[in-house]
């Protein structure tokens, strides 16, 4: 996607498509990520888990997200407004539908 397109209201449009039909993780699933991966082993520096938003003290939407920096890993929070532009090396995590096997 180009950069105008890399927006978060884009991003979900994109896991929605029926093709996909990606759904939303849990917000704990930073939290497990977090606790289990290390960032390395996600193979990407950036990892936006993209659950329903959680508000944050002044009201601002967040979903959690894993990074490094100096060496250190962290569980951060970001804001997930619909405009908000994301990085080429961010990885997004959704949920991916269950196939049946017949």
């Amino acid at each position: 996607a180009t950069d105008a397109k890399r927006t978060t209201k884009h991003i979900f449009a994109e896991a929605a498509r029926p093709e996909r039909n990606y759904g939303k993780p849990p917000f704990r699933a930073g939290l497990l990520l977090r606790e289990k991966f290390s960032q390395a082993m996600l193979g990407y520096p950036y990892v936006a888990v993209m659950s329903e938003p959680v508000s944050g003290s002044d009201g601002d939407p967040f979903v959690l997200a894993l990074d490094r920096d100096d060496n250190r890993v962290w569980l951060n929070a970001w804001d997930e407004y619909p405009v908000n532009q994301w990085f080429h090396g961010d990885l997004f995590v959704f949920l991916a539908p269950q196939v049946s096997q017949s």
